[in-house]
């Protein structure tokens, strides 16, 4: 559907701004300023064809699932969640967990889900209780998700 488009989420002013590109995948009008800009990730897709960029927490991959349509969760491997619950890197808070240490080429996100699971893999789904703390902006012909402050 937005192939043909830019366009900015933001939970916290509940828009959702839609932005023409041009071959290049560049907006038409420039509506990012580079000072607010935390991350720029480039992602591949998931098997449910689902935006994915791979994250490290103290050696530890986790793949970061982008879906819209979840307030989020955090499944873990067994091992994962021990190492990271004794670092310090995961721990409760209130009704959900928050997760430190979330680094993508040397940048540093924190991050809260409201669920955390064991499983085979490391995935954060990153929903609405991730995306809420940023606007990000996708853009599917660049195959990149912008995290702004």
């Amino acid at each position: 559907m937005f192939r043909d488009d830019e366009f900015e989420l933001n939970y916290d002013a509940s828009s959702h701004d839609i932005y023409r590109i041009n071959e290049n995948g560049d907006p038409a009008i420039p509506h990012v300023k580079p000072q607010d800009i935390v991350a720029t990730l480039p992602f591949r897709y998931s098997t449910n064809h689902l935006p994915f960029v791979t994250f490290v927490i103290d050696g530890i991959e986790i793949d970061l699932m982008f879906d819209t349509g979840t307030q989020g969760d955090l499944v873990l491997t067994p091992d994962a969640r021990r190492a990271l619950v004794k670092a310090g890197r995961l721990r409760p808070s209130g009704n959900s967990f928050v997760i430190e240490g979330l680094t993508y080429q040397a940048i540093v996100l924190t991050a809260d889900v409201p669920l955390v699971k064991t499983g085979r893999d490391n995935i954060l789904k990153a929903g609405y209780s991730f995306l809420r703390h940023y606007r990000s902006v996708w853009n599917f012909k660049k195959q990149t998700i912008t995290l702004l402050k």
